[in-house]
């Protein structure tokens, strides 16, 4: 058994006592190591303590229990073991930027739900995109390229569309940089379901744009803060670092995604994006969260 084995049973000794008592020497003897040498494994890995971790997880299976169950506000800050309810009140409004009634009368996730870290997630984590980002501004600016529409229910196939694309890249002029990127369109649409079109662009950055060839689009990203991850893994793996960024890094990080697209970079072409050792940066528009 190696160390990501022993992390994974202490993940999913956590999952299964979220409404119980939790120490730390518990949770190291389940994946026996030392305390010590437990805590600073789980935290190089997951850039975060065991402690952080638990707290978060018990505060977004409340968040849950909020939408989906008719307990009291006190009901569900006892059952995960808050001592108050103005204890879990500061902990959840210090995390998630709004308090329990008020997200309850929203009625609406927010993807705060942070997802549990599963075997596959956690082994993804590790080996394949950094934990933590790099926060940055970046200026606008302007891509073109070919539209693709899809669905969750119809899968994504990145490497089919840019293959699909890359022919057609020798007739836009005025390209910026040999760099490609793919642009996933941000869609006002509150009913997200797995039926909803979503839309995709793969294309090239330009300094200008003059007559559009037939059948591409030109887009303009506007200036922006956004955290910035680093992928590894290949392109076929891109969706599984959007899942952990959203499910897992968002929801924790004190940052809310903005009403805009995001994007990944792939430096020096797609197709040298396809071998899994290959770096591909991800972009996601951020801002600070502000306490309601």
């Amino acid at each position: 058994m190696n160390h990501l084995d022993h992390i994974r049973d202490a993940v999913d000794f956590i999952e299964e006592h979220l409404e119980d008592q939790l120490t730390l020497p518990d949770v190291a003897a389940v994946a026996g190591y030392s305390l010590f040498y437990f805590s600073r494994t789980f935290h190089a890995l997951l850039g975060e303590t065991v402690e952080s971790y638990v707290r978060k997880r018990r505060l977004a299976s409340a968040a849950h229990d909020l939408l989906e169950s008719e307990l009291g506000i006190l009901d569900v800050a006892t059952r995960y073991r808050f001592g108050s309810q103005a204890a879990f009140t500061r902990s959840f409004s210090s995390l998630f930027g709004v308090a329990p009634g008020a997200y309850r009368r929203r009625a609406m996730p927010l993807f705060i739900e942070r997802l549990p870290l599963t075997p596959e997630s956690l082994e993804h984590v590790c080996n394949c995109i950094d934990v933590k980002p790099t926060i940055m501004h970046r200026p606008a600016f302007t891509v073109v390229g070919m539209r693709f529409v899809w669905s969750v229910n119809d899968g994504y196939n990145l490497p089919a569309w840019w293959r699909e694309f890359r022919p057609r890249i020798p007739e836009i002029s005025g390209r910026s940089s040999a760099n490609e990127i793919g642009v996933c369109e941000y869609i006002a649409n509150d009913e997200f379901t797995v039926e909803t079109r979503l839309q995709y662009v793969a294309g090239v950055p330009v300094s200008s744009v003059g007559s559009l060839p037939a059948g591409l689009v030109c887009k303009r990203i506007p200036e922006a803060d956004y955290a910035m991850f680093i992928h590894r893994g290949g392109m076929d793996t891109v969706m599984d670092s959007c899942r952990y960024i959203l499910g897992i890094w968002l929801p924790c990080s004190g940052y809310c995604a903005t009403d805009s697209d995001n994007f990944e970079v792939y430096e020096g072409g797609s197709l040298k994006a396809q071998e899994p050792q290959e770096p591909i940066c991800i972009y996601l528009p951020v801002e600070k969260v502000t306490q309601s």
